[in-house]
């Protein structure tokens, strides 16, 4: 019988310390696991940055925080880190392979890619009343494509999965446009510009999530003026047009 008791309390006991709070140097742990390592937080709760910054902590969900008490990811690391694989240099950026494990590579470099989109033609002989969109049809071309890969399309150019700054300039010559010019993502309206005379330096953003791309397109919208013939209807009248977009992707790696 004695046997047993003593057996039933030694398990208790491992099933208190299993369930507590352990700290080293510190009799106030702030997690499952609390380290202070300077031993400076005077059996308290440390709240200073001094306290705080030599002490790591793993809290209840699993999350270890160092010079960090309430860690809030896997790993948090409030000071500088070192990594020594044997492929560190001076000049070199950590980069992931597609399972995460990373190396330090120092064959990258962070490079603008640019390329540009023109469209122009003489086909704006307006027969449709005012505020009525005219899909733009005419000439593509593509200018300093700089690995970003625009594809040329009916009216239009086809755009990669990524994110681009964008600027757009544009003109209807012989004219004095007072007009929208509209920019289609798949169909749909993305943005617009209202302009008179020329158009330029319209910058917008544009995000492609379809890991396919998308296809841009433009249309084209005249604005009545009532009787301010300054700015011209040219209804009945061909024109030169063309307007141009200058994409500037962001966030890129060269390899």
């Amino acid at each position: 019988m004695k046997i047993i008791v003593i057996t039933i309390a030694i398990m208790s006991i491992f099933t208190i310390n299993l369930s507590a709070q352990v700290g080293i140097q510190t009799q106030a742990p702030q997690g499952i696991f609390h380290i202070d390592a300077a031993t400076n937080n005077d059996n308290a709760v440390p709240t200073t940055k001094e306290q705080i910054i030599d002490d790591i902590v793993v809290s209840k969900e699993g999350f270890v925080g160092v010079g960090e008490i309430n860690p809030n990811q896997k790993l948090t690391i409030n000071g500088k880190i070192k990594i020594t694989d044997g492929t560190q240099g001076n000049g070199k950026l950590l980069v992931s392979d597609k399972d995460g494990k990373a190396s330090w590579r120092g064959d990258v470099s962070i490079k603008g890619k640019y390329a540009g989109w023109r469209l122009e033609g003489t086909d704006l002989n307006r027969t449709t009343p005012n505020n009525d969109t005219i899909s733009l049809k005419g000439t593509s071309s593509i200018e300093d494509n700089s690995n970003i890969g625009l594809q040329m399309i009916t009216n239009g150019v086809h755009v990669p999965h990524g994110k681009y700054f964008i600027v757009m300039n544009g003109d209807i010559s012989s004219s004095t446009e007072y007009c929208l010019i509209l920019v289609d993502l798949d169909g749909k309206k993305l943005t617009y510009a209202a302009y008179a005379e020329w158009l330029s330096g319209y910058t917008f953003f544009l995000e492609v999530e379809n890991q396919a791309g998308s296809d841009v397109t433009l249309r084209w919208i005249n604005r009545p003026l009532g009787n301010q013939t300054y700015y011209q209807d040219f209804t009945g009248q061909s024109r030169n047009w063309w307007y141009s977009l200058d994409f500037h992707m962001m966030g890129n790696m060269i390899f």
